[in-house]
């Protein structure tokens, strides 16, 4: 396997960063704090390595505008990918007491449209994390029944790729939804959904979904359809 992983801290304005140094056990070290003007694809590596055995993680965060999105992933030895969508990429290694002495942490983000300037060959590698690219393969249905009072619509969850709630009321009720993890009510929400009415939730928001209905339904109910 070859990967370019930098020797040293490096940035430039082609959209190429990263960085690579020793770490300890119970060590936190950031690797990754880059920004560009508009949102790219960004092609993200990491690893963590040593002669010996050990464990540790990383937690990997992008943001597009001013949503940030979050990502543990963790495999000592192997190299993780992934390429998002972002204006920010930051990378931070925590390793545990596990982790030996002399171990490593190896991290790098580029660009797509600025890997033309690496050359070719210095990306032979087979990824051990799929990179998360093409179109969602699985979808699953849930329904909520009508309440009066806050209900979790919809979990949080690290894999949803879209969300999409309809409103199926009988008698007429509407539906307030909000996004985070504070209580909807009819007075502080994020949409209303009349009856029969569909909400697709924006894309890649991983987070929770909190609903009340305006009236009591012994027959309505929220159908979720969660996409991952």
């Amino acid at each position: 396997m070859k990967w370019p992983w930098p020797q040293r801290s490096v940035r430039n304005a082609e959209g190429l960063t990263g960085d690579s140094r020793p770490i300890s056990a119970s060590q936190t070290a950031q690797l990754i704090d880059a920004y560009w003007p508009e949102p790219r694809a960004i092609l993200v590596a990491a690893e963590l390595t040593d002669a010996g055995a050990g464990s540790g993680t990383w937690t990997l965060s992008w943001g597009v505008e001013r949503a940030t999105y979050r990502a543990d992933q963790g495999s000592f030895g192997t190299v993780f990918t992934r390429v998002v969508i972002a204006r920010s990429v930051k990378l931070t290694f925590t390793a545990n007491a596990a982790v030996p002495a002399g171990a490593t942490a190896k991290a790098s983000a580029a660009a797509l449209d600025a890997c033309v300037c690496l050359d070719a060959s210095s990306f032979a590698f087979t990824p051990t994390s799929p990179i998360v690219v093409g179109s969602p393969a699985v979808a699953s249905l849930a329904q909520v029944p009508v309440s009066v009072v806050d209900v979790l619509i919809s979990p949080a969850f690290n894999s949803w790729r879209g969300r999409t709630v309809f409103n199926h009321s009988p008698a007429a009720r509407n539906l307030f939804l909000r996004l985070g993890v504070v209580a909807a009510t009819t007075a502080a929400y994020t949409v209303r959904l009349v009856p029969n009415a569909y909400y697709e939730v924006p894309f890649d928001y991983i987070g929770d979904i909190h609903g009340i209905w305006d009236g009591a339904d012994g027959a309505g109910f929220a159908n979720v359809t969660g996409i991952a």
